[in-house]
């Protein structure tokens, strides 16, 4: 990841990336779980205790790297995999398409399709989102109502989704309920990034 972290920023559309991605004793672990869920590498997944076919729920401290490996995971399948079915796109964005263009804008991020399939999504930064409201109406969590339609597509089709977040689980309990947070985890494997995670911000 690092080697190839190096040849992106280099490149003059990445010049305001570090030309270094560092891999200490703080994120290696969280590192190798989140590849390993990418790769589907059954035999990583056991040893880690995760499961084949999930998602990972990817948190810890600001400024870690979490959105960082997300992009650079996106990028490997477009360049060497022609793979461009992984979406990626923040909390805060999917509740301001709400609030411009209604419970549509939800339905059409949640259900992004790409050569005839649902894709893989990430969404990042969960948590970081107010409660969005469309022309005076009722508030709406955002994050709630398509992480509901996320785990229909997943009990349905098997279909993939991330999720990074500054915070645990106690903290989405509180925000999005019980209901919410489970359906996340039901979904995801949580990767967590130690109190002590360095500061890599990308």
């Amino acid at each position: 990841m690092a080697d190839f972290h190096a040849r992106q920023a280099s490149k003059e559309e990445k010049r305001s990336w570090k030309a270094e991605f560092t891999v200490d004793e703080w994120n290696r672990i969280p590192l190798l779980k989140v590849c390993a869920c990418f790769a589907q590498d059954l035999g990583a997944l056991e040893r880690f205790g995760m499961r084949p076919y999930h998602g990972v729920l990817l948190s810890g401290p600001p400024s870690v790297g979490k959105t960082h490996i997300l992009k650079l995971l996106r990028l490997f399948r477009n360049e060497w995999g022609r793979d461009r079915s992984f979406g990626l796109k923040s909390a805060q964005s999917i509740m301001h398409d709400f609030e411009t263009e209604g419970p549509a804008s939800i339905q059409r991020t949640a259900k992004t399709m790409y050569n005839g399939r649902f894709m893989e999504f990430a969404f990042d930064d969960i948590l970081s989102e107010r409660r969005g409201r469309y022309y005076g109406g009722q508030e709406v969590d955002t994050t709630a109502e398509l992480v509901n339609i996320r785990a229909e597509l997943f009990d349905s089709h098997s279909l993939l989704t991330h999720f990074t977040t500054n915070y645990r689980r106690d903290r989405l309990e509180q925000e999005y309920g019980k209901r919410t947070t489970e359906r996340i985890l039901g979904m995801c494997d949580p990767v967590v990034f130690p109190a002590e995670s360095t500061c890599h911000r990308y």
